[in-house]
């Protein structure tokens, strides 16, 4: 089978060559399309086609961008040729996956990332029809968590839930098999709580509520610490961070120093406001740390509420504290179910779902 893949965020990480490298293994002939604004230095396969085609002003105009990028595609790639398109962005990549399929009648599959729910669904609202109408040609919908399932259901008229409805396949994101074969499961020394956080310091990370549930903490009596790894992306954010006497900031880090992070702490926090999965959150579960997740975001719903963690409301300081407590006292009933629910991360196990959407097998 011949697979085109519509990917535009493909050199920004290695997650999309996770899945791509395991379906070829399986048989699948992948074709990679990735669309840029600037060249990446790195080169890659001649299989994977990394074509500057538009700028960034351009995205300010959502149909002259895709285009731009349809033109791009066409000129580069023999689109009839494919037996299957497989779009991983809605918005950005869907449109033109649709375009093929009414002119060539090629099936095509497409996933629904965080920034179609919370920017193009929720902002572009002369776009919701568009996307709607990508949702009804594809043969099948990808979803990487039952809120997300939730949430795109909401945009689509009530004449069409059901039939798209009946489309939609919840697939989480896979992790590196680093964090398998790096895994640690050991007990923890619960008598001071140690906070661990991986990501960008920024608003929508939202360190600042994490430190005021800290502070909540420290007030109780407890004693914790607040270790934070990452790029600082707002210096605003960080200048009230470092500030906190709690706060341990390492930078940021590869994963192989990472782990050392994850196995001095106790706890993953992030209750970030926006997150399509939130590949981190798994990261940390391979490490044998619950998890704090935000209620209604990418990761919940992974997971019954207290099997490996739990969900917290975002924007309430008293709740994140009172759920780091409850990880707490639940710590000895959540350590031995980690392990366990670790496996549905596994590339392999995730490839082999995606095969069978793409009848493969």
């Amino acid at each position: 089978m011949k697979v085109l893949h519509l990917c535009s965020s493909y050199t920004q990480t290695d997650l999309y060559a996770q899945l791509i490298d395991r379906l070829s293994a399986m048989g699948a002939e992948n074709t990679v399309f990735v669309p840029v604004s600037s060249m990446p230095q790195k080169e890659y396969g001649k299989n994977i086609i990394v074509k500057k085609c538009f700028n960034r002003l351009d995205s300010f105009f959502y149909l002259w961008k895709q285009m731009k990028i349809t033109r791009a595609l066409n000129k580069s790639v023999d689109v009839s040729k494919f037996d299957l398109v497989h779009a991983h962005y809605l918005f950005t990549n869907g449109r033109a996956a649709m375009k093929i399929k009414q002119k060539y009648g090629t099936d095509y599959i497409v996933a629904v990332r965080n920034t179609d729910i919370n920017v193009f669904f929720k902002y572009r609202i002369n776009l919701r029809s568009l996307g709607v109408k990508i949702l009804r040609g594809a043969k099948k919908v990808v979803v990487l968590s039952v809120s997300y399932f939730d949430k795109l259901l909401k945009y689509v008229p009530k004449r069409y839930k059901e039939e798209i409805k009946n489309k939609i396949v919840v697939l989480p994101n896979g992790i590196n098999d680093f964090w398998f074969e790096n895994s640690y499961f050991k007990a923890r020394d619960l008598s001071k709580i140690n906070i661990a956080f991986a990501g960008t310091i920024d608003k929508n990370k939202n360190v600042l509520t994490s430190l005021e549930a800290i502070k909540l903490l420290s007030e109780e009596g407890k004693e914790v610490s607040y270790h934070v790894a990452g790029k600082i992306v707002d210096k605003g954010v960080y200048s009230q961070m470092i500030k906190n006497p709690n706060v341990v900031y390492h930078g940021k880090l590869v994963k192989e120093e990472l782990i050392d992070v994850y196995r001095s702490c106790n706890i993953y926090l992030m209750p970030s406001h926006y997150e399509t999965f939130g590949l981190v959150y798994a990261e940390a579960l391979s490490q044998g740390l619950p998890v704090l997740y935000t209620k209604g975001q990418g990761f919940d719903g992974q997971f019954e509420d207290g099997e490996v963690g739990y969900a917290v409301v975002s924007t309430d300081a008293n709740d994140i504290k009172d759920k780091i407590l409850k990880v707490i006292e639940n710590y000895d009933k959540i350590l031995p179910n980690i392990q366990h629910c670790l496996e549905k991360f596994k590339w392999d196990k995730i490839a082999e779902k995606y095969a069978l959407l793409y009848d493969l097998r």
